[in-house]
């Protein structure tokens, strides 16, 4: 009898118990997902389209981008004399990097990154597209698939003043967007082949190894998506 009472006694505490436990249980959150778990796919609805996979494979190979100059010797020789660290090949690698750069913080309108790269000239034309483009509350997409070709065309030597014009091949996919998303130019999930001439800037007699963008126009044989005017934007500056 007295063990039986003692159970009485204690039974609404041991519910209590048991109702605490259970609502804690219920009270933890359940475990994520792994999106990249078996039979698991991440959502790729936002990932702009790329190329085949061959294509793809090919832009990761550093030999894919052909970089090599076009001029005779003497003209880049020229360059080498008033700058015995001069070299073709590097000079290449920092161009591709730059134009990469330079169009990403003009899509970004990242200023200060532009101030850094630009020649005064191009920069206040850059400016005056950001600015514009923010006063319309414009959004510019730019996405650099990859650049296919880079190649030294022009070279020119006045005193120690060195330019030099490169010839960029790439794929872009680019698009301008309204305040409310709605594409106005260009087109998000088209790729467009995209052939530009930069030339770059520098003072051989400068302890200043950096040479900076000083113009850009497209190439004589422009792609038929500028022609018909898209993706003006971006390049055509």
């Amino acid at each position: 009898m007295n063990e039986t009472a003692n159970l009485e006694i204690y039974l609404p505490y041991i519910v209590l118990v048991i109702y605490y436990l259970v609502a804690f249980r219920l009270w933890l959150p359940t475990q994520p997902k792994d999106p990249l778990a078996e039979n698991e796919k991440p959502d790729n609805k936002l990932a702009p389209p790329l190329p085949d996979p061959a294509y793809r494979q090919a832009l990761q190979e550093p030999s894919a981008i052909h970089k090599a100059p076009t001029l005779n010797g003497d003209a880049l020789a020229a360059v080498r004399a008033l700058d015995s660290q001069f070299d073709e090949k590097a000079f290449l690698d920092g161009a591709v990097r730059a134009f990469e750069i330079i169009l990403t913080a003009y899509a970004k309108g990242d200023r200060p990154v532009l101030e850094s790269l630009l020649d005064i000239g191009p920069l206040s034309v850059f400016n005056a597209t950001i600015m514009q483009r923010q006063h319309k509350h414009q959004t510019l997409a730019l996405f650099l698939v990859g650049v296919g070709q880079a190649q030294i065309v022009d070279c020119k030597i006045n005193g120690s003043l060195a330019t030099i014009t490169v010839r960029f091949v790439s794929d872009m996919i680019v698009s301008t967007h309204a305040e409310d998303g709605t594409v106005i130019d260009g087109d998000p999930e088209q790729i467009a082949r995209m052939t530009d001439r930069w030339t770059f800037r520098r003072d051989l007699s400068s302890s200043n190894p950096n040479w900076k963008l000083a113009a850009t126009r497209p190439d004589d044989s422009c792609n038929a998506a500028r022609r018909a005017g898209h993706a003006k934007d971006a390049i055509s500056l």
